[in-house]
Order: C-alpha cells, then structure tokens, then sequence
C-alpha cells in the first residue's frame, strides 16, 4: 500500500515497464483497484486511487493522496483512467496530476446542479462538501481526453457536453450502451485496444466504433442496458424479454438475473 488515511486507499501495483502508470480512480461501489483487467497486460506501473465511500472524491483528503502519487511517479509518464464517479475524479484532478492523457467513461462533470440535470446520485451530491463539484476546474488543458459514453444517454450526455469548450477532448461516442459501456466494451474484448492507442497517439477509433456497432447484439450488457431504460420507467413487461436475452448470452450475469426476478415478481403481483 502506498498510502492510506481516512477516504482513501492507495494501492501500488509495480510492472516491468516503469516509463509507463496508470493512475486510476474507483467508482461508486468500488473498493477495489480497477482497469486491471486491460491495464495488467500492458505490464505498467497500476496506481489505484480507492475511495472507502462514495463521496465523488469531495474530502479534503484527496490532497495527501495526490501528493505521495506525485511523488510516487515523478519520473514516469502518466495516464488516468476512471469510470463514472471516478472518471469524475481523474477529470476534476488531472490538472495537479499532469498525466499526458486521461481515458474517462461516463463521467459525472458538474455535481453542483439541480436534480433534474441528473438525479440519478443527487441526494448523495446533494450532501458533499463543496471541495470541487466542478471537473472543469480541475481539468488538465494540456493532457489528450478521451471520453467513452453513450450519445443517447441523456444524463451523461449533459455532463460531456459541459467539456465542448475544451480543445483537448475527445469523444468517443457507442450508441445505446448506455452507462454500462465500460461492461460492454469490456465483453468485446477493446479496451486493452483503446489504452494502446491512447499511449501510442494513434487517434484512430473508428474501427472500434464500427465494431462495437457489427457487435454489441452479442454481449449480455449491450442487453440489459437496453433494459434498464425499461426496468427504471417501471415497464417490467418490456424490459423482461430484454434481461432474458442478456442472461440467455451470460448466464452468470448475476445482476441481470436479480433484474429479472424483480421483473418475474412484478407481473405475478399485477397479476394477482
């Protein structure tokens, strides 16, 4: 462990190429280091930022462990990567950081707004201490961002369109993944794609997006993401054939097994 206090853990996960890190930031629910499923292979250095609640990386604590990583990797080139909650924070963060680039998926960037912005986390937002509820604020002007999200999603789409003013950023854009694209992506087998070519400055993603497009029929989250669109508007009876789907291609897709009982009990209860 690098480095541990309050909020925060800090994993270091040495490799053998030590010009290259990977400094990461967990998501809400995670207590873990993530991104080691694509970024182990590539036999970099891992630092994983591992936040022990979820607080959007709003606590003071946040700058000790930015500090001991700044130190930890003063030599070597740096790359952030975050989903969701944490691909707030390696945006929000990346200007004291200074990585060369940030690969950021379905990032939240403005937590200070009303909640029909995006109420999906507002009454967490809501009680946070105003450490930097802007991600614009911290933005880095000189690494490359890339963001992955979902141009149909309404609520992350808000939040990505809040960087149109940034020269730097990238979007790359799958239809219908919803904010599950990090699974979706993941069941393709692209991400260790991606982190290659963001490493490499090869600005070519097409490929990828028109295989995601030929695809994503094939995994159980393209599936389940449709669903839940379903499954939150209260429309079990469209979003079951959806989840059978899902759990027919993976069959230990847990959650989507739970999502279908949910389904299942909801129309014996309209039924009874």
């Amino acid at each position: 462990m690098l480095y541990e206090n309050d909020d925060f853990q800090v994993l270091d996960r040495p490799g053998n190429n030590r010009n290259e890190v990977w400094i990461t930031f967990s998501y809400a629910g995670a207590r873990y280091g993530v991104g080691e499923f694509f970024l182990k292979p590539r036999e970099c250095d891992l630092v994983h930022i591992i936040a022990k609640r979820d607080h959007w990386y709003q606590s003071p604590y946040i700058w000790p462990v930015l500090q001991a990583i700044l130190h930890r990797t003063s030599q070597q080139n740096r790359y952030l990567f975050g989903s969701s909650m944490g691909g707030f924070g390696a945006l929000a963060y990346s200007a004291f950081l200074q990585p060369k680039a940030i690969l950021s998926v379905c990032p939240q960037v403005l937590l200070d707004q009303p909640q029909d912005f995006d109420g999906r986390w507002h009454g967490l937002w809501s009680g946070l201490p105003p450490i930097r509820k802007d991600a614009r604020i911290g933005l880095s002007r000189n690494a490359r961002v890339y963001i992955v999200s979902d141009p149909y999603l309404w609520e992350d789409r808000h939040h990505v369109d809040a960087l149109k003013d940034f020269g730097n950023v990238r979007r790359l854009e799958f239809p219908f993944g919803d904010h599950e694209i990090m699974a979706t992506l993941n069941e393709l087998r692209q991400w260790q794609t991606i982190a290659d070519r963001i490493v490499t400055e090869n600005e070519n993603f097409e490929d990828l997006r028109a295989a995601y497009m030929a695809n994503r029929r094939s995994t159980s989250r393209y599936y389940h993401a449709l669903a839940r669109r379903f499954f939150v508007a209260g429309k079990y009876d469209k979003a079951e054939p959806l989840l059978r789907k899902a759990v027919s291609i993976d069959d230990t897709f847990r959650y989507g097994h739970l999502c279908l009982e949910v389904c299942e009990s909801k129309k014996q209860a309209a039924a009874s």
